[in-house]
């Protein structure tokens, strides 16, 4: 059992990427951890620090990035992938419909309004995976934890019980159990997961969506482009 008057422990940082459901895991840690879960960071990297006891989530970033925000030696850490051909989609419709408005958000939404879905999709896919997938590679390559949110979404964020334990960060059961309980896709959206609602934040939620949405273009950028990577990150 988790407890904050126990000897301290060292950070604990959560890195993913986006649509790898970092608002959900965020939300969990923090309704487990509470006043020890630092505001999300996104890639506010300048907020990445090394207090003990504190853990910093949903940090956006490739692992060298990562390294630049000098985190402590006895620090943990772990990183959270989704499939690419899952994240463009999901990463397509939070742009065109859900994602909270911003400049550069507005901004992309007019381009996106011009096109049909599939050209949007299309677009999606040539100029906005290379990124992620470097990042998921670079993350790989590094040979530190990393987990699939599919997994994770799968057992309901109970998976998060064995990512905590095999990184030898304590917990409270009873509290992070609850948070798991309470921050899942059905209390969260009033859905079950597969339905879909794509002017919510949690448009869909369940594996392998990207296939409703492929058309032949699309087909040919992931035989072409993202073979390889699938292979590498485990999804073919």
């Amino acid at each position: 059992m988790f407890n904050f008057l126990r000897k301290k422990q060292p950070c604990l940082y959560h890195v993913t990427h986006a649509k790898a459901g970092s608002s959900w895991i965020y939300k969990i840690l923090k309704k487990a951890y509470r006043e020890n879960v630092a505001d999300r960071i996104g890639s506010d990297y300048a907020r990445i620090q090394c207090q003990p006891d504190v853990i910093y989530a949903a940090i956006f970033a490739d692992y060298n990035t990562f390294l630049e925000a000098k985190p402590s030696a006895d620090s943990k850490c772990f990183y959270v992938i989704r499939d690419i051909r899952d994240t463009m989609v999901s990463l397509y419709f939070s742009h065109r419909y859900s994602h909270i408005l911003s400049p550069s958000i507005e901004q992309r939404r007019k381009v996106l309004e011009g096109m049909s879905e599939a050209e949007g999709l299309e677009l999606y896919f040539k100029t906005k995976a290379d990124r992620i997938m470097n990042a998921q590679r670079s993350w790989v390559d590094a040979g530190v934890p990393v987990y699939k949110y599919e997994t994770i979404f799968e057992s309901q964020g109970a998976l998060l019980f064995e990512i905590l334990d095999q990184l030898q960060y304590r917990y409270n059961y009873k509290r992070l159990n609850e948070a798991i309980q309470k921050s899942s896709f059905e209390k969260s959206f009033g859905r079950e997961p597969g339905e879909t609602d794509k002017f919510s934040h949690g448009r869909n939620g369940t594996a392998g969506n990207w296939a409703e949405h492929a058309t032949p273009e699309i087909e040919a950028i992931i035989q072409t482009q993202m073979t390889d990577h699938l292979k590498l990150t485990g999804y073919l």
